[in-house]
């Protein structure tokens, strides 16, 4: 039997990894696809969302990103409809997407979350 020093910060147990990964494939379904019915990739960024054709820049931050929309969390209400939610990029140029805002949800004092779905890319001007 291996001492914890030995294997890092635990005892290796396999009965011990095998529910851990037992709970983690059960949360899958319900914590990851959630809304989307798709897997969500964690993906905590600031971002900004335009709002009005541009006219109005307003931060927030991204919780999750599919292939197929992305979730935010924001401190304003976002009702339905369309935004471009820039995204700053590594390769130095934001990416923005225009996406469909399809639910909006208070959370706490001035807290909300809101989910979208992608709909084109966008070129910045």
């Amino acid at each position: 039997m291996q001492t914890a020093s030995e294997e890092g910060s635990r005892i290796a147990d396999p009965q011990l990894d095998q529910t851990i990964e037992q709970l983690v494939n059960e949360t899958i379904p319900d914590e990851q696809t959630g809304r989307r019915g798709e897997l969500r990739i964690p993906f905590c960024r600031p971002l900004s969302i335009l709002l009005d054709g541009g006219a109005t820049i307003v931060s927030a931050f991204s919780r999750d990103i599919s292939p197929k929309g992305i979730g935010l969390m924001h401190s304003f209400p976002l009702e339905p409809g369309e935004i471009v939610v820039q995204i700053p990029s590594r390769s130095g140029d934001p990416v923005r997407i225009r996406t469909e805002i399809l639910w909006t949800e208070f959370l706490a004092t001035q807290w909300y979350m809101s989910g979208g779905r992608f709909i084109e890319q966008v070129t910045c001007e």
